[in-house]
Protein backbone atom coordinates (compact mmCIF):
# COMPACT_ATOMS: atom_id res chain seq x y z
CA UNK A 1 0.00 0.00 0.00
CA UNK A 2 1.37 3.39 -1.03
CA UNK A 3 1.99 5.77 1.84
CA UNK A 4 0.46 9.29 1.78
CA UNK A 5 2.99 11.80 0.45
CA UNK A 6 3.60 14.95 2.51
CA UNK A 7 5.74 17.65 0.89
CA UNK A 8 7.15 20.47 3.00
CA UNK A 9 8.51 23.57 1.25
CA UNK A 10 11.14 25.36 3.30
CA UNK A 11 13.91 24.21 5.63
CA UNK A 12 13.73 26.87 8.34
CA UNK A 13 12.25 26.64 11.83
CA UNK A 14 8.73 25.84 10.64
CA UNK A 15 9.70 23.32 7.96
CA UNK A 16 12.32 21.50 9.98
CA UNK A 17 10.20 21.12 13.13
CA UNK A 18 7.16 20.09 11.07
CA UNK A 19 9.10 17.35 9.30
CA UNK A 20 10.70 16.18 12.53
CA UNK A 21 7.41 15.96 14.41
CA UNK A 22 5.48 14.32 11.54
CA UNK A 23 8.19 11.70 11.16
CA UNK A 24 7.99 10.94 14.87
CA UNK A 25 4.19 10.78 15.02
CA UNK A 26 3.68 8.81 11.80
CA UNK A 27 6.17 6.08 12.73
CA UNK A 28 6.95 5.51 9.07
CA UNK A 29 3.34 5.62 7.81
CA UNK A 30 3.99 8.86 5.88
CA UNK A 31 6.28 9.53 2.96
CA UNK A 32 7.74 12.91 3.97
CA UNK A 33 9.82 15.06 1.66
CA UNK A 34 11.30 18.45 2.51
CA UNK A 35 12.30 20.84 -0.29
CA UNK A 36 14.81 23.58 0.46
CA UNK A 37 17.18 25.79 -1.52
CA UNK A 38 19.96 24.98 0.98
CA UNK A 39 20.70 21.62 2.56
CA UNK A 40 21.36 22.91 6.07
CA UNK A 41 19.31 24.46 8.86
CA UNK A 42 20.41 27.95 9.96
CA UNK A 43 19.85 28.94 13.56
CA UNK A 44 19.41 32.61 12.75
CA UNK A 45 19.61 34.01 16.32
CA UNK A 46 23.29 32.99 16.31
CA UNK A 47 24.21 34.83 13.10
CA UNK A 48 25.30 38.04 14.89
CA UNK A 49 27.78 35.95 16.90
CA UNK A 50 29.09 34.46 13.65
CA UNK A 51 29.44 37.93 12.15
CA UNK A 52 31.38 39.13 15.21
CA UNK A 53 33.64 36.09 15.20
CA UNK A 54 32.64 34.96 18.70
CA UNK A 55 31.08 31.77 17.32
CA UNK A 56 32.26 29.34 14.68
CA UNK A 57 29.99 29.19 11.60
CA UNK A 58 29.55 25.43 11.96
CA UNK A 59 27.97 26.01 15.39
CA UNK A 60 25.12 28.01 13.81
CA UNK A 61 24.20 25.51 11.07
CA UNK A 62 23.31 21.83 10.98
CA UNK A 63 22.82 19.63 7.89
CA UNK A 64 19.13 18.91 7.37
CA UNK A 65 19.86 15.26 6.64
CA UNK A 66 21.41 14.88 10.09
CA UNK A 67 18.40 16.46 11.76
CA UNK A 68 15.75 14.65 9.74
CA UNK A 69 16.50 10.94 9.71
CA UNK A 70 13.95 9.14 7.55
CA UNK A 71 12.86 12.31 5.74
CA UNK A 72 13.72 12.79 2.07
CA UNK A 73 15.56 16.11 1.66
CA UNK A 74 15.58 17.62 -1.82
CA UNK A 75 17.84 20.53 -2.73
CA UNK A 76 15.75 22.54 -5.19
CA UNK A 77 13.84 25.78 -5.81
CA UNK A 78 10.05 25.64 -6.12
CA UNK A 79 8.71 27.71 -9.02
CA UNK A 80 5.11 26.55 -9.47
CA UNK A 81 2.33 24.93 -7.42
CA UNK A 82 -0.72 23.42 -9.11
CA UNK A 83 -3.27 22.92 -6.33
CA UNK A 84 -5.78 21.18 -8.58
CA UNK A 85 -3.29 18.58 -9.83
CA UNK A 86 -1.49 18.46 -6.45
CA UNK A 87 1.80 18.90 -8.21
CA UNK A 88 4.87 21.05 -7.55
CA UNK A 89 7.26 22.23 -10.26
CA UNK A 90 10.82 22.90 -9.19
CA UNK A 91 14.33 23.57 -10.46
CA UNK A 92 17.09 21.29 -9.25
CA UNK A 93 20.67 20.48 -10.06
CA UNK A 94 23.42 22.69 -11.43
CA UNK A 95 21.62 22.95 -14.76
CA UNK A 96 18.34 23.94 -13.09
CA UNK A 97 16.35 21.15 -14.70
CA UNK A 98 12.57 21.33 -14.32
CA UNK A 99 11.07 18.50 -12.27
CA UNK A 100 7.55 17.71 -11.02
CA UNK A 101 6.74 16.35 -7.57
CA UNK A 102 3.28 15.05 -6.68
CA UNK A 103 1.86 15.31 -3.18
CA UNK A 104 -1.14 14.33 -1.08
CA UNK A 105 -0.59 17.02 1.55
CA UNK A 106 1.41 20.22 1.19
CA UNK A 107 2.99 22.33 3.94
CA UNK A 108 4.30 25.77 2.96
CA UNK A 109 6.94 27.17 5.33
CA UNK A 110 8.90 29.51 3.08
CA UNK A 111 9.37 32.12 5.79
CA UNK A 112 10.48 35.67 5.12
CA UNK A 113 12.63 37.54 2.65
CA UNK A 114 14.27 40.92 3.09
CA UNK A 115 12.18 43.64 1.47
CA UNK A 116 14.41 46.70 1.14
CA UNK A 117 12.70 48.15 -1.91
CA UNK A 118 10.26 50.19 0.22
CA UNK A 119 12.99 52.65 1.20
CA UNK A 120 15.14 54.59 -1.28
CA UNK A 121 18.72 53.42 -1.41
CA UNK A 122 18.38 50.46 0.93
CA UNK A 123 18.76 47.78 -1.73
CA UNK A 124 22.18 49.05 -2.76
CA UNK A 125 23.55 50.59 0.43
CA UNK A 126 22.57 48.31 3.31
CA UNK A 127 23.28 44.85 4.66
CA UNK A 128 20.88 42.26 6.08
CA UNK A 129 21.26 39.47 8.64
CA UNK A 130 19.43 36.45 7.24
CA UNK A 131 21.94 33.70 6.45
CA UNK A 132 25.62 32.81 6.73
CA UNK A 133 26.62 34.87 3.72
CA UNK A 134 25.11 37.95 5.37
CA UNK A 135 27.14 37.32 8.52
CA UNK A 136 30.36 36.99 6.51
CA UNK A 137 29.53 40.13 4.52
CA UNK A 138 28.92 42.21 7.64
CA UNK A 139 32.12 41.04 9.33
CA UNK A 140 34.22 41.71 6.23
CA UNK A 141 32.67 45.15 5.84
CA UNK A 142 33.50 46.13 9.43
CA UNK A 143 37.11 44.97 9.03
CA UNK A 144 37.44 46.84 5.73
CA UNK A 145 36.26 50.05 7.38
CA UNK A 146 38.65 49.63 10.31
CA UNK A 147 41.54 49.05 7.90
CA UNK A 148 40.65 52.17 5.94
CA UNK A 149 40.27 54.32 9.05
CA UNK A 150 43.62 53.20 10.43
CA UNK A 151 45.65 54.43 7.44
CA UNK A 152 43.71 57.37 6.01
CA UNK A 153 45.05 60.90 6.46
CA UNK A 154 41.67 62.57 5.93
CA UNK A 155 39.51 63.11 9.06
CA UNK A 156 36.19 63.12 7.16
CA UNK A 157 36.93 59.74 5.55
CA UNK A 158 37.95 58.33 8.92
CA UNK A 159 34.71 59.55 10.49
CA UNK A 160 32.62 57.96 7.77
CA UNK A 161 34.48 54.66 7.97
CA UNK A 162 33.99 54.44 11.73
CA UNK A 163 30.23 55.09 11.72
CA UNK A 164 28.04 51.96 11.91
CA UNK A 165 24.24 52.01 11.87
CA UNK A 166 21.68 49.30 12.62
CA UNK A 167 18.09 49.93 11.53
CA UNK A 168 15.58 48.26 13.84
CA UNK A 169 15.85 47.48 17.56
CA UNK A 170 14.05 44.17 17.73
CA UNK A 171 15.74 40.88 18.65
CA UNK A 172 17.96 40.77 15.56
CA UNK A 173 18.84 44.46 15.59
CA UNK A 174 19.80 44.64 19.27
CA UNK A 175 21.83 41.45 19.13
CA UNK A 176 23.57 42.57 15.94
CA UNK A 177 24.53 45.89 17.52
CA UNK A 178 25.63 44.23 20.77
CA UNK A 179 27.90 41.82 18.94
CA UNK A 180 29.18 44.60 16.69
CA UNK A 181 30.16 46.67 19.74
CA UNK A 182 31.93 43.66 21.27
CA UNK A 183 33.75 42.94 18.01
CA UNK A 184 34.96 46.52 17.69
CA UNK A 185 36.26 46.54 21.26
CA UNK A 186 38.01 43.22 20.72
CA UNK A 187 39.87 44.15 17.52
CA UNK A 188 40.54 47.80 18.40
CA UNK A 189 44.03 47.12 19.92
CA UNK A 190 45.16 45.91 16.48
CA UNK A 191 44.56 49.39 15.02
CA UNK A 192 46.89 51.84 16.79
CA UNK A 193 45.62 54.89 14.89
CA UNK A 194 41.99 54.48 16.02
CA UNK A 195 40.64 55.57 19.40
CA UNK A 196 37.43 54.15 20.86
CA UNK A 197 35.75 57.55 21.05
CA UNK A 198 36.17 57.91 17.28
CA UNK A 199 33.92 54.91 16.61
CA UNK A 200 30.23 55.75 16.35
CA UNK A 201 27.63 53.00 16.81
CA UNK A 202 24.01 54.00 16.19
CA UNK A 203 20.82 51.91 16.42
CA UNK A 204 17.62 53.49 15.10
CA UNK A 205 14.18 52.34 16.24
CA UNK A 206 10.90 53.74 14.94
CA UNK A 207 9.10 52.70 18.16
CA UNK A 208 9.33 54.25 21.60
CA UNK A 209 11.51 51.48 23.10
CA UNK A 210 13.96 48.76 22.13
CA UNK A 211 12.91 45.12 22.14
CA UNK A 212 9.17 45.90 22.05
CA UNK A 213 8.42 42.15 22.16
CA UNK A 214 9.64 42.01 25.77
CA UNK A 215 8.25 43.52 29.00
CA UNK A 216 9.12 47.16 29.50
CA UNK A 217 11.58 46.60 32.34
CA UNK A 218 13.62 44.26 30.14
CA UNK A 219 13.59 46.84 27.36
CA UNK A 220 14.95 49.39 29.80
CA UNK A 221 17.69 46.99 30.86
CA UNK A 222 18.70 46.37 27.23
CA UNK A 223 18.71 50.11 26.55
CA UNK A 224 21.00 50.75 29.51
CA UNK A 225 23.39 48.00 28.42
CA UNK A 226 23.61 49.40 24.90
CA UNK A 227 24.34 52.88 26.18
CA UNK A 228 27.01 51.55 28.56
CA UNK A 229 28.75 50.06 25.53
CA UNK A 230 28.79 53.42 23.81
CA UNK A 231 25.85 52.83 21.46
CA UNK A 232 23.66 55.77 20.47
CA UNK A 233 19.99 54.71 20.59
CA UNK A 234 17.59 56.81 18.52
CA UNK A 235 14.00 56.06 19.50
CA UNK A 236 10.83 57.28 17.76
CA UNK A 237 12.92 57.71 14.63
CA UNK A 238 12.56 56.12 11.22
CA UNK A 239 15.09 55.88 8.42
CA UNK A 240 13.88 57.70 5.34
CA UNK A 241 16.59 56.83 2.83
CA UNK A 242 20.23 55.88 2.44
CA UNK A 243 23.02 56.68 0.02
CA UNK A 244 26.55 55.39 -0.29
CA UNK A 245 27.74 58.04 2.15
CA UNK A 246 24.82 58.93 4.43
CA UNK A 247 21.63 57.84 6.19
CA UNK A 248 18.65 60.20 6.43
CA UNK A 249 15.96 59.98 9.09
CA UNK A 250 12.32 61.01 8.82
CA UNK A 251 12.28 63.35 11.82
CA UNK A 252 14.06 66.21 10.14
CA UNK A 253 17.51 65.50 11.51
CA UNK A 254 20.26 65.70 8.95
CA UNK A 255 21.86 62.51 7.76
CA UNK A 256 25.14 61.43 9.30
CA UNK A 257 28.01 60.40 7.11
CA UNK A 258 29.20 56.80 6.71
CA UNK A 259 30.53 54.34 4.14
CA UNK A 260 27.63 51.96 3.61
CA UNK A 261 27.74 50.34 7.07
CA UNK A 262 23.93 50.17 7.41
CA UNK A 263 22.56 46.87 8.73
CA UNK A 264 18.80 46.61 8.22
CA UNK A 265 16.46 44.27 10.12
CA UNK A 266 13.31 44.88 8.04
CA UNK A 267 11.48 41.76 6.88
CA UNK A 268 8.38 41.16 4.81
CA UNK A 269 6.32 37.94 4.85
CA UNK A 270 6.76 36.47 1.42
CA UNK A 271 7.61 33.36 -0.55
CA UNK A 272 10.02 32.66 -3.40
CA UNK A 273 7.38 30.70 -5.31
CA UNK A 274 6.85 32.46 -8.62
CA UNK A 275 3.55 30.98 -9.75
CA UNK A 276 0.51 29.20 -8.34
CA UNK A 277 -2.34 27.60 -10.28
CA UNK A 278 -5.75 26.49 -9.07
CA UNK A 279 -9.44 26.68 -9.88
CA UNK A 280 -9.72 29.28 -7.08
CA UNK A 281 -6.34 31.03 -7.21
CA UNK A 282 -5.21 32.67 -3.97
CA UNK A 283 -3.93 36.26 -4.04
CA UNK A 284 -0.18 36.83 -4.49
CA UNK A 285 2.41 35.45 -2.03
CA UNK A 286 0.18 32.50 -1.02
CA UNK A 287 -1.01 34.44 2.02
CA UNK A 288 -4.62 33.28 1.59
CA UNK A 289 -6.08 29.83 0.95
CA UNK A 290 -9.62 28.91 -0.02
CA UNK A 291 -11.69 26.34 1.92
CA UNK A 292 -11.26 23.81 -0.90
CA UNK A 293 -7.65 23.27 0.17
CA UNK A 294 -8.06 23.24 3.96
CA UNK A 295 -7.53 19.50 4.21
CA UNK A 296 -4.48 19.33 1.90
CA UNK A 297 -2.61 22.65 2.14
CA UNK A 298 -1.15 24.12 5.30
CA UNK A 299 0.74 27.37 5.90
CA UNK A 300 3.16 27.63 8.79
CA UNK A 301 4.94 30.61 10.38
CA UNK A 302 5.22 33.92 8.52
CA UNK A 303 3.20 32.82 5.48
CA UNK A 304 0.29 31.64 7.65
CA UNK A 305 -2.65 33.90 6.96
CA UNK A 306 -5.64 31.80 6.00
CA UNK A 307 -9.15 32.85 4.95
CA UNK A 308 -11.60 32.85 6.63
CA UNK A 309 -9.87 32.98 10.03
CA UNK A 310 -10.53 30.86 13.13
CA UNK A 311 -12.53 28.09 11.44
CA UNK A 312 -10.45 25.00 12.13
CA UNK A 313 -7.45 23.97 14.15
CA UNK A 314 -5.48 23.65 10.93
CA UNK A 315 -5.46 27.39 10.51
CA UNK A 316 -2.41 28.15 12.57
CA UNK A 317 -0.89 31.61 12.40
CA UNK A 318 2.41 31.63 14.23
CA UNK A 319 5.03 34.29 14.63
CA UNK A 320 8.45 32.90 15.43
CA UNK A 321 10.31 34.14 18.47
CA UNK A 322 14.10 34.05 18.47
CA UNK A 323 14.15 30.41 19.61
CA UNK A 324 10.97 29.22 17.91
CA UNK A 325 9.52 28.22 21.30
CA UNK A 326 5.92 28.79 20.26
CA UNK A 327 6.23 26.44 17.30
CA UNK A 328 7.83 23.71 19.37
CA UNK A 329 5.06 23.97 21.95
CA UNK A 330 2.38 23.73 19.28
CA UNK A 331 3.96 20.65 17.76
CA UNK A 332 4.29 19.01 21.17
CA UNK A 333 0.60 19.64 21.87
CA UNK A 334 -0.56 18.54 18.41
Amino acid sequence: MQRPKVVIIGGGFGGMFTAKKLQKLSQGDLDIELISKINYFVYQPLLPEVAAGTLNPQDAVTPLRNLLKGVQVRLAEVTDIDFDAKQITLLQGQRKILQQVDYDHLVITTGQVANLSLFPGFEHHSLTMKDLSDAYRLRNRVIECMEMADVTRFPDIKQRALTFVVGGAGFSGVETMGELAEMVDRILPEYPNIQRHEIRLVIIQIGHRVLPELPEHLSEYALNQLEKRGVEVWLNTGIHSATQYAVYTNDGRSGFQMYGQLAMQHWCPSTPIRKVRSTHPPPPNLRWHRPKYWLTTFCIAHVARIWPPSRTRRQVSWRRSAEGAEWQKFMEDA
